[in-house]
């Protein structure tokens, strides 16, 4: 069943499941899946009640919502998962807008909500381990006011790759790169920096794995030259000289923002 959740555009990456697909995106609260069990010595809650099947809302007409999503296909690996970028307008901007989509066996995500005043949501998409491969077709409607509009998500399923972590933590093994440059290399695959060798481009994940504590600790050991090349790793992402804010202006419907 494919659910859809909001993503919060924040600095990390998300929990990585111990049999689930790994989020390869910025630190967010996953809310625990519906049917999921209790905690030890937590009373058991009754199941729900199905209820009827509402009627579907009245499509919008132009100019009282609006759905956008990227036109191309999103590439997803198995076991991964994917931030994608969704715009919403509408005439009245203070309703909040409600995103939704149709169902799937192999693919995972939860709801997600438009909050009154905003105008775009980063929807977060996970394959299964066994998710099917090939191109895919899913239907996101976004709900306001009482009408709906809908938008076509283009994915197209493909087998894992290693992330950029394995392909430079190999190197680093094998002695092609120094520890100044792995950590330089780590720190381009999380902030999705161009300036990072297509020898090692791939997905990054970094949750856990102590990134700008590392930074912090090799900085004294540096030369103002290198320690400048680190610096805007470690600035609030506030800062306008931040790699988090370099990151924000270079996302694009559809990208992976940091």
């Amino acid at each position: 069943m494919l659910l859809l959740s909001c993503e919060q555009k924040t600095s990390g990456q998300a929990q990585k499941p111990e049999d689930g697909p790994t989020v390869e995106t910025p630190p967010s609260a996953t809310p625990p899946l519906p049917g999921s069990q209790s905690a030890p010595g937590a009373p058991e809650t009754p199941a729900a009640t199905p209820s009827a099947p509402s009627s579907p809302l009245p499509t919008a007409t132009p100019g009282q919502l609006a759905l956008t999503v990227p036109a191309s296909a999103i590439e997803i690996e198995r076991s991964r998962a994917v931030l994608i970028r969704v715009d919403v307008a509408r005439a009245n901007s203070e309703q909040e807008v409600k995103l939704r989509s149709d169902a799937s066996q192999d693919l995972i995500a939860t709801d997600a909500v438009v909050a009154a005043g905003d105008t775009t949501r980063w929807i977060t998409i996970a394959a299964e381990a066994d998710a099917a491969l090939g191109d895919r077709t899913l239907t996101l409607s976004a709900e306001s006011a009482g009408v709906r509009a809908t938008g076509t998500l283009h994915l197209r399923v493909v087998e894992r790759r290693p992330s950029a972590n394995d392909l430079i933590a190999k190197a680093l093994a094998d002695k092609k790169i120094s520890e100044k440059q792995a950590l330089l290399y780590r720190g381009y695959a999380f902030f999705g920096d161009p300036r990072l060798p297509q020898a090692y481009s791939g997905l990054s994940n970094e949750e856990g794995t102590g990134l700008f504590e590392s930074i912090q600790e090799i900085l004294p050991s540096l030369s103002p030259a290198e320690q400048a090349e680190f610096q805007p790793f470690l600035l609030r992402p506030t800062d306008p000289n931040s790699a988090y804010a370099h990151a924000r202006q270079r996302a694009t419907p559809g990208a992976t923002p940091p």
